[in-house]
């Protein structure tokens, strides 16, 4: 998933995410906000003023998840739709327009959803969910995700039962004001554990899977990415977050991680199948998983599951 949701279930109202990320340094007052919503194939979009009223926006992070109702504006629509959110906006005493992104150097392009005609297909007692997403505590150069609450709501709209949170270790050990500056005493990965318990606690049909995603050392002395399932206890892993140039030593091995956690605590490789470009491998120290790791992950883990005998809907239950 990572922050993108591009299904939705048959009869389901469509979910438009709209997120304002660094108010707090350059406060913002919305205007208006219109989605334009067009079927493949179609050259009549639908123009929908979303509901949300005129306002100062001076906080790190502002949401809202607005729902259109397709089944009254597009009767029997599925297939693919394209969409896109223009936001009107005065910052700095200026009066400005943007769609979808005001990133300079984006195309601009609409987002790209698929209505479903039927349901996800799913067998009694299984329950469907996403293995690795981020959440706005993932905050770095290149990407962030969105506020959990707003993944719940989403998520539900494509008809899932759950998903993991894997924020990056990189991320979860920094201040709040400075994502190049650590903090020991932890106030991002705090922050989700709480947030994380307070969902959970007011979702009767739904689940938030706790979790991280580790940078540690292969069996090479190159980083790779683990993620955690369940855990409660925080582990390191700087080297490859580009906080600090040319020092990609990572504080922890695969091996190490893995004879560290708990028995509630599931571990697997994170994208085992990706290659990693030259100048992240130059840059980072980033590596790529070999059967060898992937063996020094997958036998302690399965092991475990075999002792206590349980199966995935379990696992996901105890590590809520």
């Amino acid at each position: 998933m990572h922050y993108r949701f591009k299904y939705f279930l048959p009869g389901a109202d469509l979910s438009i995410l709209l997120f304002i990320k660094d108010a707090h340094l350059f406060p913002v007052h919305i205007e208006s906000v219109i989605a334009t919503v067009r079927p493949a194939g179609s050259q009549e979009p639908l123009t929908v003023l979303l509901p949300v009223d005129p306002e100062t926006i001076s906080q790190k992070f502002w949401w809202r998840v607005i729902s259109v109702p397709l089944s009254r504006h597009l009767p029997q629509c599925s297939g693919a739709l394209f969409i896109s959110v223009e936001f009107t906006y005065t910052i700095s005493g200026k009066s400005r327009r943007c769609t979808n992104d005001n990133y300079r150097t984006t195309a601009k392009g609409p987002l790209r959803v698929f209505v479903s005609p039927t349901p996800l297909p799913r067998l009694p007692g299984w329950f469907l969910g996403d293995a690795h997403t981020h959440s706005y505590h993932t905050e770095d150069q290149v990407e962030f995700g969105a506020p959990p609450a707003a993944s719940v709501a989403l998520s539900k709209s494509m008809g899932l039962s759950f998903f993991c949170i894997t924020d990056h270790s990189y991320d979860l050990d920094d201040s709040d004001d400075n994502y190049l500056i650590n903090d020991p005493a932890l106030p991002k990965w705090n922050r989700l554990q709480s947030e994380i318990d307070t969902l959970n606690s007011e979702e009767k049909t739904f689940a938030i899977v706790r979790g991280e995603e580790v940078s540690c050392w292969n069996t090479a002395r190159e980083n790779v990415h683990l993620l955690l399932y369940g855990t409660r206890r925080f582990f390191p892993g700087s080297g490859d977050g580009a906080e600090r140039w040319f020092r990609t030593k990572a504080e922890h091995t695969i091996k190490e991680v893995v004879a560290s956690i708990d028995d509630t605590v599931a571990a697997f490789a994170a994208h085992p199948l990706e290659h990693v470009p030259f100048l992240h491998r130059i840059f980072f120290g980033r590596g790529e998983w070999s059967e060898i790791d992937a063996a020094i992950t997958v036998v302690p883990v399965f092991a475990r599951i075999w002792r206590s005998s349980i199966v995935f809907p379990a696992i996901a239950a105890g590590m809520m």
